[in-house]
């Protein structure tokens, strides 16, 4: 139908957004490491779809991952990840203040 047509667009135009970021990103860490990152993009909710990549890639050793900066809390990911579902996180979990500047960042890592 017309609508589904649509949908397809849209999601074709997420995924093509999804891939620039992430060639924005991987560039700089390219740069900064020297070494090209594993793009990875997967749809569906983000929390279910983090967990099963941590169950599924045993690469995966350790959980980064970014605080929000505005108040009214950490962000729902994180949330979750810290009450509910955090007996599925089966790797370290690191949170990062999404407050942090670069320079504070360059010195815990």
């Amino acid at each position: 139908t017309e609508w589904a047509g649509v949908g397809a667009l849209m999601q074709e135009e997420g995924r093509e957004e999804a891939e620039r970021l992430l060639s924005g990103l991987a560039a700089q860490v390219n740069e900064m490491t020297g070494g090209l990152p594993i793009l990875l993009i997967r749809e569906g909710d983000p929390r279910d779809e983090l967990l099963a990549l941590i169950a599924e890639d045993p690469r995966i050793s350790i959980l980064i991952l970014a605080a929000s900066a505005a108040t009214g809390g950490p962000g729902p990911l994180i949330t979750a990840l810290t009450s509910r579902y955090a007996s599925k996180v089966t790797v370290p979990m690191t949170i990062v203040p999404g407050t942090m500047d670069d320079e504070a960042l360059e010195r815990v890592t």
